[in-house]
C-alpha cells in the first residue's frame, strides 16, 4: 500500500470539525433585575480556575453607593481562597460599599478609579475640574481565565433591565484583560497626557469577533476608542432607521445627525428616560438641541422606568443592501467634549466603558431579537415630550 495513503477506516474516522465549534459563542440577554445579574456574576466567578478580574460599576442614577449584591463578594472571596489569582476594579465612588469594603478586609486587590479631576485649561487659561460622581467607571463585567466573560450595563442596587452578554473567546479575552489592567493600573480616565488628552491606549487592533450567527461582535473602549462619535458615525450612515433608547441624552452632535437624517426622511426615533428633565431648557444646558432643535425626530419621554439600558438599533428592519446594527453602551448618550459653551459637563471623555456592537450581514441574526424587544417594550411605554415642555 502506499505509504501515503491513509487506510480507508482512517479516512471515515476523520470528519471535519464543527465549524460553530470554532467562532465565538456569544449570548446576548435582557436581564430583569439586580438579583439575577447579580446570580450570573456569582456563577462565572465560582467557575474561575487560574486568574480572575471583576469590574463592578458606579451607579449615578441615585448618587447614592451601588449595592453590590453581598454574594459577589463572597463568591470573589472564595475565589482568592481556593488559589485563583484574583483582582477588582471598582469606581472610588463605590467607597464604603458593604461589598467593596469585605474586599478590602480580606486583602484583596481591590483599585478605586476615576476619582476627582482637576487642571489647568490652556485652552480658557484657566482651573477646571470635575466631580468623582461625573468621572465614571461604567464597566461592569468578570473575566474569568482569560477566555470567559460576562458584561452587564447595570449591577448594583437598582432592579430594571439590562443588557448582558457573556460567552468565551481568548481573543476577546485578551482585550477585556488589557482594557482591565489600564484602568486596574491606574490609567483610568482621568489620566492625561502633558497635552491633556486621554492616556489610555487601545487595547488590540482587533475589533471584531465572529459569532455563532450570521452576526459579527464588535467590542470598543472608551474614552480611548471615541464609543460616542462611533455612535453618531452610524447615524450617518444609516440607509432607513435609527432607534435609540437612553436615560439620558446630551450629546449635540448626535442630536444634530439625527436631525439631519430625519430632515431627509429616514426613519429616527429617541426614546429618554427620567433622566433626561426640562433642567435641560434654556441658558444653553447641553441636551437641549435634542428638545428646541430637532423637529423632525420622533422623540418620546419615560418617567417610570427604574433603569434604562442604552441601546442603539440601526436600520433594523434590514433589507437588500442594508446591514442591520445593534450597539449597547455601558452608560448614557452624554457629550462628547469636556466643555459645553465654555462650562464643564458629564463627558464620555471622563468615563471609562465599552460598545458592544453587533453587525448582521446575512440571514437575520436571532441575538439582536432581545434587543428589539427591549426597545419595543419601552417605547411602548414613552409619551410625546410636550412642545411646552421647557416653559418656564
Amino acid at each position: 500500500m502506499n505509504a501515503r495513503l491513509l487506510p480507508l477506516a482512517a479516512l471515515v474516522a476523520c470528519s471535519a470539525p464543527d465549524a460553530s465549534s470554532l467562532r465565538n459563542q456569544v449570548e446576548v440577554v435582557i436581564d430583569a433585575d439586580d438579583a439575577s445579574t447579580s446570580q450570573r456574576f456569582v456563577d462565572l466567578i465560582d467557575s474561575a480556575s487560574s486568574t480572575l478580574q471583576v469590574a463592578l460599576p458606579q451607579n449615578p442614577e441615585t448618587g447614592e453607593l451601588p449595592g453590590f449584591d453581598p454574594a459577589i463578594g463572597d463568591a470573589i472571596i472564595s475565589a482568592a481562597n481556593r488559589g485563583v489569582e484574583v483582582e477588582v476594579v471598582s469606581d472610588v465612588d463605590a467607597n464604603g460599599d458593604a461589598v467593596i469594603e469585605a474586599l478590602q478586609d480580606a486583602d484583596i486587590a481591590v483599585t478605586l478609579a476615576d476619582s476627582d479631576m482637576a487642571y489647568f485649561e490652556f485652552s480658557t487659561n484657566e482651573d477646571v475640574g470635575w466631580p468623582s460622581e461625573d468621572v465614571m467607571m461604567s464597566h461592569a463585567f468578570v473575566l474569568a481565565d482569560t477566555t470567559k466573560f460576562l458584561n452587564a450595563t447595570r449591577l448594583g442596587g437598582l432592579d430594571g433591565q439590562r443588557v448582558i452578554f457573556s460567552g468565551a473567546n481568548e481573543d476577546l479575552g485578551i482585550d477585556l484583560a488589557s482594557e482591565f489592567r489600564q484602568v486596574f493600573g491606574g490609567t483610568d480616565a482621568t489620566a492625561m497626557d502633558a497635552y491633556s488628552a486621554p492616556a489610555k491606549n487601545i487595547a488590540d487592533n482587533r475589533w471584531r469577533y465572529g459569532t455563532s450567527t450570521d452576526a459579527d461582535l464588535e467590542v470598543w473602549f472608551g474614552p480611548q476608542e471615541r464609543l460616542i462619535k462611533r455612535l453618531i458615525d452610524s447615524v450617518y450612515g444609516a440607509r432607513v432607521s435609527v432607534k435609540i433608547l437612553t436615560d439620558e441624552f446630551s450629546n449635540d452632535g448626535l442630536a444634530i445627525a439625527l436631525q439631519d437624517k430625519a430632515e431627509d426622511g429616514f426613519d429616527i426615533q429617541v426614546v429618554v428616560g427620567p433622566r433626561y428633565t426640562a433642567e435641560v431648557c434654556g441658558a444653553a444646558k447641553a441636551g437641549e438641541v435634542l428638545f428646541e432643535d430637532t423637529d423632525d425626530v420622533e422623540k418620546l419621554h419615560i418617567t417610570d422606568a427604574i433603569s434604562i439600558p442604552t441601546i442603539v438599533l440601526v436600520d433594523i428592519e434590514g433589507g437588500k443592501n442594508t446591514t442591520r446594527r445593534a450597539f449597547v453602551l455601558s452608560h448614557d448618550l452624554v457629550n462628547a467634549a469636556r466643555f459645553y459653551r465654555g462650562n464643564e459637563v458629564r463627558t464620555d471623555q471622563l468615563i471609562d466603558g465599552n460598545l458592544w456592537v453587533l453587525d448582521d450581514w446575512g440571514t437575520p441574526s436571532p441575538m439582536f431579537d432581545p434587543l428589539i424587544a427591549a426597545w419595543d417594550e419601552y417605547s411602548a411605554l414613552g409619551t410625546e415630550i410636550p412642545s411646552d415642555w421647557c416653559t418656564e
